[in-house]
């Protein structure tokens, strides 16, 4: 996005675009910004270091970082040093007066794990949305929180979450998926489907789930479990011990058979004790699934009250009457408003928004 006196034209993404393939927002956001024009500097690397800066001056115009830990962890894991932040710091500042504008997508308010000292992941947090020219964010509650948590209230932009309608194979039928599963037709099929940690609250969701005791219910729950939450994919196990109406998959679910999960189910649960945005809630809406969220972050405002159902968040006896209630009603066309919904936050429309972010400056 080049500038009006600047003959530089290309945008970089920090980390790179390898390093966050894990979810498909950050190649959906490369496709449709490419699609419209702009142009990426290839063979960027994770981190912009002074060397970086200095050398692509005159290439780069659009420094856009999305996760920031990366600048500052050291080989520890886990571990900061402090002297990374306050490398940043410069870097940043640097880049100002070198003519980038940095750009900050705020994806998190509080990254799902946690790392140490907490104090310096808090300040690096707060220099990086100090320093950065522009900050977006997915909803209006991320913003007010940019505002109350931060004082940063200018230069902050919404810009909606992608939809992954197509991105994901979907050429099974409702049927067929749950012969995968082996599970028939009548039964009402409840299902958690993404990473499993504890910030997750899969387990409020197996405590709520057994509240239920309705023998036509289902559970799934379905996700890789990371190496630091072995000890919780034993405990979920554990609470679950003698309700057959629950399946755990803890692997990782290759993208061919994510249809299999999300077209098995009639509802997503999704319990989480701690979030911002969700890609999950977005990738059950795009399979035309209701979705059952906590009242936390932007959640409430993706998930109304025509897609889906709320309950306060670490409530087991909230999600389970949350439960009992979609069980009850047609969630069939809760879910085709889902789907209408997220239809609406296209390729071209992230594409746009993203633009005019870049270009403009709010009031």
């Amino acid at each position: 996005m080049p500038k009006s006196s600047d003959s530089r034209n290309s945008i970089v993404f920090f980390p790179s675009l390898k390093e966050m393939s894990g979810n498909p927002y950050w190649a959906i956001l490369v496709d449709a910004l490419q699609k419209a024009g702009v142009a990426f500097l290839s063979g960027s690397p994770d981190i912009f270091t002074l060397k970086w800066l200095f050398q692509n001056r005159n290439l780069v115009n659009i420094l856009h970082i999305h996760f920031i830990r990366p600048f500052y962890l050291s080989g520890t894991p886990g571990k900061i040093r402090f002297i990374y932040v306050l490398r940043l710091a410069f870097n940043m500042l640097l880049a100002r007066s070198l003519g980038y504008e940095l750009v900050y997508t705020f994806h998190d308010s509080e990254p799902p794990v946690q790392v140490q000292p907490v104090w310096a992941d808090i300040l690096a947090h707060h220099i990086v949305i100090k320093l950065s020219n522009k900050v977006i964010v997915h909803c209006g509650v991320a913003e007010q929180l940019l505002s109350q948590k931060y004082g940063r209230r200018n230069n902050v932009f919404i810009v909606d979450h992608p939809n992954y309608i197509n991105w994901y194979p979907n050429t099974i039928t409702k049927a067929v998926a749950r012969k995968k599963l082996g599970l028939s037709g009548e039964l009402i099929t409840f299902a958690f489907f993404g990473a499993v940690r504890p910030n997750k609250g899969v387990q409020t969701l197996i405590q709520a789930f057994r509240k239920t005791q309705d023998r036509k219910f289902r559970l799934i729950i379905a996700g890789q479990v990371s190496k630091s939450s072995d000890s919780y994919s034993q405990h979920l196990q554990e609470i679950a011990r003698g309700d057959d109406r629950i399946s755990f998959y803890f692997r990782q679910i290759p993208d061919d058979e994510v249809q299999v999960f999300m077209k098995s189910a009639d509802i997503v649960v999704l319990p989480f004790s701690k979030i911002l945005t969700s890609g999950s809630a977005i990738l059950a809406m795009s399979f035309g699934r209701p979705v059952i969220v906590p009242k936390l972050g932007c959640l409430p405002e993706l998930v109304g009250v025509d897609v889906g159902w709320q309950f306060e968040p670490g409530n087991p006896d909230s999600l389970a009457n949350a439960m009992q209630s979609a069980a009850i009603s047609d969630f069939c066309q809760f879910g085709q408003r889902a789907y209408d919904k997220i239809s609406l936050f296209s390729q071209e429309h992230l594409a746009a928004q993203t633009i005019q972010a870049y270009l403009n400056h709010s009031e």
